[in-house]
Formats: structure tokens, sequence, C-alpha cells
């Protein structure tokens, strides 16, 4: 994330084994990072996507943005989840 920000990156890519952050074999298309701590203790991000999720708040406080998604997101652009420093609905994008 350091390095990302550092470079001036509108958002950073975290390349995972799963199409993004699912919640009933759906993708969860944004979270902010404030709502990543729920989606853990609800079991809805468990395993090895607790960790990412994490990461990627983190992240998200420096960058604005995170996605969280396999390498075919470098074609679909809109694909996996977005973690967001604050909700797009708030209007805070």
């Amino acid at each position: 994330a350091a390095i990302a920000s550092a470079l001036g990156a509108g958002e950073l890519l975290f390349v995972s084994n799963v199409p993004g952050v699912l919640s009933e074999d759906v993708v969860i298309g944004e979270v902010a990072a404030d709502e990543v701590e729920a989606l853990i203790e609800a079991g809805t991000a468990s395993g090895g996507m607790a960790p990412k999720l994490r990461a990627a708040a983190r992240a998200a406080a420096a960058l604005g943005r995170v996605r969280i998604r396999g390498l075919e997101m470098l074609e679909d652009h809109g694909a996996g989840t977005r973690v967001l420093r604050a909700p797009v609905h708030a209007g805070t994008a």
C-alpha cells in the first residue's frame, strides 16, 4: 500500500483465487473499510479472505480504494469487491 500511495496509484489490486468477497455465492461489489470487521465477525469473510480484507481496509485508508479479485479483473474493470475508504452511498467516494 505504501508503494502504491507513493506512486500516486488510484487503486490497489489484490489478486485472489476467488472472484471477490462472497455472500451466499454472490460477489459483494463494494465494502466500506469500516464494515470489514463486521463481515469477518459475521463469518461472511473467513479463511484467507479475512486477512485480505483487513489489509485492504488499511490500504483504502491511504489510497481511497482497493479491489480484491482474480486476474480476470484486468479485463473487467468493474469485477471483484472494492474496499473503499468511505461508502459510495454516503456520497463520499
